[in-house]
């Protein structure tokens, strides 16, 4: 074999180890956990943290949460009546990232601000309802979710901003409040596999919501009924070790606030 051949074999195996190498590193990084994020907000009288709540999950998704440059937060709001108890999409941001070789700290928290302040104004927009179908929105935003591709490695969470007095769904509502009536049966497990799925605003009171037209005195929520929300609740997941509670959501910094 002359020294020329073997001087093209040798440029040739080169060249395909290097394309080889990099067919994979555009494989891998198009096939790495994506990471993507639902707020599930509750706007009816029974929980009146609200948009004060709502913003400081926010904050603590964009600026503590793992991300990457596809990662996205989104803002589903309970329905109501009008839309057949279906939630209603209020906002869907790109998670800032800050790039700091080029642009530095400053401007990364510059973006946060940005996002955190338009949405606080779009949540000052949304009405208050008297009815709270959480398990339908659950439902959703999980769906919402699968369909942005979260897998069980994905990473993906849902947050739910609500007291989770549940008055829509009947037998959910019997299980909640302890009836000792004939049962309507819970209705079938979401499946939140992979999901980490967070509660936050348990110890939140507002007017009391006992059915889906009538808003009464406060629903007292002591340990009993604390505990039998966190029992109830756990028993609606595929994946209840994936299901955690919060009594308060995280509060908005005064940075975010302004």
């Amino acid at each position: 074999m002359s020294v020329n051949t073997r001087a093209v074999i040798l440029a040739v195996s080169v060249s395909s180890a290097l394309l080889g190498c990099v067919g994979w590193r555009v494989y891998a990084s198009r096939n790495l956990p994506v990471p993507q994020y639902e707020i599930l907000e509750d706007r009816s009288g029974s929980h009146p943290d609200g948009c004060s709540s709502l913003v400081g999950l926010a904050e603590q998704i964009v600026q503590k949460e793992p991300a990457t440059s596809k990662s996205q937060v989104t803002i589903l709001i309970v329905g109501d009546r009008t839309t057949a108890n279906e939630p209603l999409p209020l906002a869907k941001y790109p998670i800032p990232r800050t790039r700091k070789a080029i642009e530095g700290r400053a401007a990364g928290l510059h973006r946060q601000q940005d996002l955190l302040a338009d949405l606080l104004q779009r949540c000052h927009g949304v009405r208050s309802t008297t009815v709270s179908p959480i398990f339908f929105g659950i439902v959703e935003a999980l769906a919402d979710l699968r369909a942005q591709g979260c897998r069980q490695t994905s990473g993906c969470r849902l947050y739910v901003d609500s007291d989770g007095e549940e008055n829509v769904n009947l037998g959910i509502r019997q299980a909640l409040s302890g009836t000792q009536k004939a049962h309507q049966a819970l209705p079938d497990s979401a499946d939140n596999g992979g999901i980490e799925v967070d509660f936050c605003g348990l110890a939140v009171s507002g007017t009391g919501i006992t059915d889906s037209s009538h808003v009464t005195s406060t629903v007292v929520h002591d340990t009993v009924r604390e505990d039998r929300l966190q029992r109830t609740w756990r028993l609606l997941f595929t994946e209840p070790a994936l299901v955690s509670f919060e009594p308060f959501c995280p509060k908005v910094s005064s940075l975010a606030s302004e």
